[in-house]
């Protein structure tokens, strides 16, 4: 007998297995679709529960790790002012 395994699907359209993942995949989706429609600023008004906000942070810190790990291993002109 097939398993099925129950899907978390995101607003845009992504599926995940997990639901960590999809929490923080979804946190970071919404607040960029919100930042990015042009029709209505109503949504500025409404603020991000602190899970969301958090799982948000988390994901961009974990991309911007990725993305200096990169830019270390490629040596493509990455300046470091020696502030961290």
């Amino acid at each position: 007998m097939l398993k099925t395994i129950p899907m978390h699907i995101c607003s845009c359209g992504k599926q995940y297995k997990r639901l960590k993942s999809f929490q923080e995949h979804r946190a970071l989706c919404e607040m960029i679709k919100l930042a990015t429609a042009t029709e209505n600023k109503d949504h500025l008004l409404d603020t991000p529960s602190t899970l969301d906000m958090w799982l948000a942070v988390k994901v961009l810190i974990q991309k911007n790790i990725q993305l200096e790990t990169e830019v270390k291993k490629r040596g493509i002109g990455y300046l470091h002012n020696g502030k961290n």
